[in-house]
């Protein structure tokens, strides 16, 4: 029986965006918060002194003679430019903001698309937070326009602000330079474009489209910056962490952290040769989980299928000891040697899961891709701290839940990023990982590289090494895949299984740093609501401090 991708129509919808241009109007501009800290207006003349500094910087560094600013909005840097004898012109969707062009400009500003209004050249093409506001694909296409016609874009689009409605379309720094990289143009790294946004860039065309190393270490620093430009911005929390750094419990915990450095490799062997890797048994023992017994019997007899095991959560006397109750278990690994297990060969090594069953078949696999199982197969699936390594976390839940018989169990266990090396890192958005499902991205993804290098505590993961040493483990994660790709909280995670369709069970977190989620593959359409409510009892009792703020919010 062939399989069929499960289409996007198949999992609950979001509502629709307006109408692009409609919604930018008199109420959006001048909206303070919308477009920035204040009503963007001539009134407010700080506007106007912005762009003026910017004006001043491209004349300076770049000395074009003909400019188009896409999306120009009330035509200010249009404005400036001209002001300092600069052949500019300029577009926007809001009928509106070109209604607001300075009078004697209006001949040089017009209402247009970013997708099909650009019809001759430039020596500079400047595009300052807009493709945020654009569906991918007219983003894209915008990007292709903008390289037809000018051998220099300057670019800029928030990585971070999900905030504002009307942002469909955020993505990472490193997003934005491959689109570019399709069109041969690389980022200019002689050009600092931070006068602009600390994530802007100054793009040239090149002869040949520049490698993906390259990419992802330039937007490694540009996530640095954009990260150091947020905590700027917020002088009460850098009030709050100079208290912090100059008290005497910070000196107590830097001192203890330069001992423990000093015995990082040490304990990695120790780790290594108690065959205790750090993601499966990170601090020790974990506390058993409420509600342990009743999770038992609802896996009793069953025969399971687990992703990326064996896991010693599942052991006698850990967490969730359910190998104990299965009937049977066979493994699925995506490659005949990880990190994790060594060499196996699929078929022929067996997979050994508890002293007391029957060995299982060893299954070589990726987690999104179980080609090899039929249908309704199995009876159970298990994955423990396995999906975060996913790069498309939703196409491997839709072949889960595949293989299982109508009913069938789930149980995932993903890491909580309070008590793990990714506690710095956001928690993933919901809708970048529909995204993921919709691109169909494979396993060779490092959107997230620039992230993780930035905000990964090394300090936390004595196994991965020095920066260089980690950098060089991620830019491998095709082969080794121990890059997280997504990061999660307790919510997150029982919003991806809800959205995957499954019927959620049990919800809980338990320290030092697991979320445990039991579904079930419903007959119908699963209806998750009592989870899903910030008065839900699993964030109720949770340890993690950023499962509050869902209660705290309501």
């Amino acid at each position: 029986m062939g399989r069929v991708r499960t289409p996007m129509s198949e999992f609950p919808q979001s509502v629709s965006s307006p109408t692009p241009g409609s919604q930018y109007d008199r109420d959006y501009y001048e909206t303070s918060g919308r477009v920035g800290p204040i009503a963007y207006c001539r009134e407010n003349p700080q506007w106007l002194r912005l762009s003026g500094v910017v004006a001043d910087k491209l004349v300076r560094l770049l000395r074009p003679e003909r400019v188009l600013d896409v999306g120009c909005g009330k035509g200010f840097l249009v404005e400036c430019l001209r002001d300092r004898g600069i052949a500019a012109f300029g577009f926007d969707i809001s009928e509106y903001a070109i209604s607001e062009v300075r009078a004697d400009l209006k001949a040089y500003c017009w209402v247009g698309s970013a997708v099909d209004s650009i019809k001759e050249d430039y020596d500079l093409i400047t595009c300052v937070e807009v493709c945020e506001h654009l569906p991918e694909a007219e983003a894209n296409e915008a990007v292709r326009q903008m390289t037809i016609h000018s051998n220099a874009v300057l670019f800029s689009s928030t990585p971070s602000d999900f905030t504002e409605p009307t942002h469909i379309n955020v993505r990472p720094v490193i997003d934005w330079l491959r689109v570019f990289a399709r069109f041969s143009f690389a980022p200019d790294e002689r050009v600092d474009a931070s006068f602009l946004a600390p994530q802007a860039v100054l793009f040239r065309r090149a002869e040949c489209p520049p490698p993906d190393r390259s990419l992802c270490r330039f937007a490694y620093e540009r996530t640095r910056a954009v990260a150091a430009e947020e905590l700027r911005s917020a002088p009460e929390i850098r009030g709050e962490l100079d208290a912090i750094l100059n008290s005497k419990a910070w000196k107590l915990i830097r001192l203890y952290r330069s001992l423990r450095s000093r015995l990082s490799g040490p304990i990695a062997e120790a780790l290594r040769l108690s065959n205790l890797h750090p993601r499966l048994r990170p601090n020790g023992n974990p506390r058993v989980l409420p509600g342990t017994r009743r999770i038992q019997r609802l896996f009793l007899g069953k025969k399971a299928l687990e992703i990326g095991g064996p896991s010693q959560l599942f052991g006698d006397g850990n967490l969730l000891p359910v190998y104990q109750v299965l009937a049977s278990a066979d493994n699925c690994l995506f490659a005949e040697r990880t990190i994790w297990t060594g060499a196996v060969q699929g078929g022929r090594t067996a997979f050994e899961f508890h002293p007391g069953k029957a060995s299982g078949t060893q299954l070589i696999c990726e987690a999104s891709d179980l080609a090899a199982i039929p249908d309704s197969t199995y009876e159970s699936v298990l994955a423990s701290h396995c999906l975060e390594h996913v790069a498309n976390p939703l196409r491997a839940l839709q072949e889960w839940k595949r293989v299982l018989v109508d009913q069938g169990l789930l149980l995932l266990v993903l890491p909580h990023k309070d008590g793990t090396f990714d506690w710095r890192r956001p928690v993933t958005p919901l809708e970048h990982m529909i995204q993921d499902y919709e691109r169909n991205t494979g396993e060779d993804d490092l959107t997230h590289l620039p992230e993780v290098l930035a905000l990964h505590d090394l300090e936390k993961d004595p196994p991965a090494g020095s920066l260089d040493q980690f950098e060089e483990r991620c830019l491998a994660n095709r082969t080794n895949r121990a890059m997280h790709h997504h990061v999660f909280d307790t919510m997150s995670a029982v919003m991806l299984v809800d959205r995957a369709g499954f019927l959620v069970k049990h919800a809980a977190a338990v320290e030092p740093l697991h979320i445990v989620v039991v579904a079930s593959k419903p007959a119908g359409r699963a209806d998750n609501s009592r989870f899903l409510h910030p008065d839900a009892t699993f964030l109720g009792h949770s340890p993690f401090r950023s499962d509050q703020r869902y209660r705290e919010g309501k």
